[in-house]
C-alpha cells in the first residue's frame, strides 16, 4: 500500500512540476478582459478572465477550462466551456487558435478566439469574438 501511495503522489508531483502559469489579454471591439491560466499540460489548460469596460458593479469573471484538439510547434487550436458570472450571465464554449510566431519566444502566442454564450438572464445568446496574446511563464 505504501508503495502504490507513494508512486500516486510522486506522479501527482510530476505533473505539478511540469504545469505552467500564464497570463492573457483579450481585445474586442465591446469588451476587453485579462487571464490569469494554469496549463496542467500541453493539451489542457484553465483560465480565470476578468472583464473591463463595465461599471465596477457589472464586474465580471469567467473561469474556463480548455482542451488543445489540435497541437504543432506553430500552432494551437482548442475548444473549451466557461460560465460567465454577472454582466452576462451563462455558459459559454470558447473555441480558438494560439499561433506562436517567435521561435525565439516559445512561450508567447497570438490569440484568436470565438465565443457563443448564453445569457441566462434576458434568455438570449451573444456571439463574442477576440484577439489578443498569451504568455506562459515556466
Amino acid at each position: 500500500k505504501r508503495t502504490f501511495l507513494f508512486l500516486i503522489v510522486t506522479l501527482f508531483l510530476t505533473k505539478v512540476t511540469t504545469a505552467q502559469i500564464s497570463s492573457s489579454f483579450y481585445m474586442s471591439n465591446e469588451y476587453s478582459s485579462i487571464g490569469v491560466g494554469y496549463d496542467f499540460h500541453n493539451r489542457l489548460w484553465s483560465e480565470i478572465r476578468m472583464y473591463g469596460n463595465l461599471k465596477i458593479e457589472d464586474f465580471t469573471v469567467e473561469p474556463v477550462v480548455a482542451y488543445n484538439f489540435i497541437t504543432s510547434e506553430d500552432f494551437d487550436t482548442y475548444v473549451g466551456v466557461g460560465f460567465n458570472i454577472n454582466y452576462i450571465t451563462g455558459p459559454t464554449i470558447p473555441l480558438g487558435i494560439h499561433i506562436k510566431p517567435f521561435e525565439q519566444l516559445p512561450n508567447f502566442k497570438f490569440l484568436f478566439e470565438a465565443n457563443p454564450y448564453y445569457n441566462i438572464d434576458s434568455e438570449t445568446f451573444i456571439f463574442y469574438c477576440a484577439a489578443g496574446f498569451r504568455y506562459c511563464f515556466k
